[in-house]
């Protein structure tokens, strides 16, 4: 029955339609007529067919008594509703519970009303289907104040916990940027201070104090860019939209290419989007730049390859070096103090997983490694900004 009060709370009465946006609108007021109706109705039966000395008569009192009690519980439920912040889009299907409450019990005592039909006259025929009509109304009320009610705080639980999950990941993701501010931004500020010392003092060659200083200026540039860029992520700045993935990646293996001695294998076909921003960028940057990194072949290699599916795009990087050890492959994309500053692999995942994608790796061994990056396809290809 809860599936069919909701098709009829929302579907059936359509969410743009006028008796729906009523029953928003209008809400526990329709509890309280409703109650005042049942009670009218019940008493004015009454009436019909006894005098109005009858009222103060033992079954005068208890039909004033039965039916003013489902009548009061109608209007605490419609209180109920209204004092316990319910929201408004629960009212109809609140409301469609009486109807289905209702019907349910009408047909369900209608074969045996039609059977006794003969044996029984116009006044207890009359008050058996009046007696439906409160039951009914007023079950269907109560489970429809209960049920609104409990949807609310289930979302407003569900709420809580996803708002206190991200804080707790917002925590951990800013203890673990600190960590690597401070370790590895300290560790190089300490290597060029004592190289310079070193050179300032004359021991060793200023040449290679020099070049050691810049190389670690280098490493403590890329790692607060890294940092920047995850705290962007983090923040979710910057909107999700169709980007030319096509460009993108060539672009980054041009400038791979311009900065390191590397052979480059490209399948990349024209103008392919995938959701991204304008991070998307680095996803590759990292990937291309672990490969030569990490690379001790004589000639470094990286293959790229792209392929379309009907709701996704992969793209596949793959490389010669020596491998990832087994050791570090379960906890490859996790946060981590160790090789490439603990950031890179870990940062192209936490894109990816702000793009909807996803990375893997695919295999690893002597011969090389190879990833695959996979991305959802933008809603309107042809809508969205092509920016890189």
């Amino acid at each position: 029955m809860a599936q069919f009060t909701e098709q009829i709370g929302s579907e059936g009465l359509g969410e743009d339609g006028l008796l729906y946006r009523v029953l928003q609108r209008a809400g526990p007021r329709i509890f309280y007529a409703v109650g005042i109706c049942i009670l009218l109705a019940g008493n004015s039966y009454f009436l019909i067919f006894n005098s109005v000395s009858d009222l103060f008569s033992a079954l005068g009192v208890i039909n004033v008594g039965f039916y003013g009690t489902l009548s009061a519980v109608i209007v605490l439920c419609g209180v109920f509703l209204y004092r316990g912040d319910t929201s408004r889009s629960r009212y109809p299907r609140a409301a469609a519970w009486i109807l289905c409450a209702v019907v349910f019990l009408f047909f369900l005592n209608a074969p045996v009303m039609a059977l006794l039909a003969d044996q029984m006259n116009t006044e207890f025929l009359f008050g058996w289907v009046m007696s439906i009509v409160a039951i009914s109304t007023t079950g269907g009320a109560v489970v429809g104040t209960i049920e609104a009610r409990s949807i609310e705080r289930a979302q407003l639980n569900q709420h809580l916990r996803t708002e206190r999950a991200a804080a707790e990941y917002h925590a951990d993701q800013l203890e673990y940027l600190n960590s690597v501010l401070r370790h590895e931004v300290l560790n190089n500020v300490n290597i060029i201070q004592g190289y310079a010392e070193h050179g300032l003092e004359g021991e060793g060659t200023q040449e290679g104090a020099l070049s050691v200083i810049y190389q670690q200026s280098e490493e403590m540039a890329t790692i607060i860019t890294d940092v920047r860029i995850l705290i962007a992520s983090i923040q979710g700045t910057g909107s999700l939209e169709a980007r030319n993935l096509s460009r993108v990646l060539t672009e980054e293996l041009e400038k791979v290419q311009a900065r390191e001695e590397v052979e480059v294998t490209a399948n990349i076909p024209d103008d392919i989007f995938v959701e991204a921003d304008d991070l998307l960028p680095r996803v590759f940057r990292n990937l291309f730049s672990n490969a030569v990194k990490h690379n001790d072949s004589p000639m470094p290699k990286i293959e790229v390859a792209v392929e379309e599916w009907s709701d996704t795009v992969e793209v596949r990087v793959a490389d010669n070096g020596p491998g990832i050890p087994e050791s570090k492959q379960a906890s490859l994309f996790e946060s981590s103090m160790e090789a490439n500053h603990g950031i890179g692999l870990y940062l192209v995942h936490e894109l990816l997983l702000r793009y909807g994608g996803n990375i893997k790796l695919v295999e690893t061994g002597t011969n090389g490694t190879e990833f695959k990056v996979e991305f959802g396809r933008p809603a309107k290809e042809d809508g969205g900004s092509t920016a890189a």
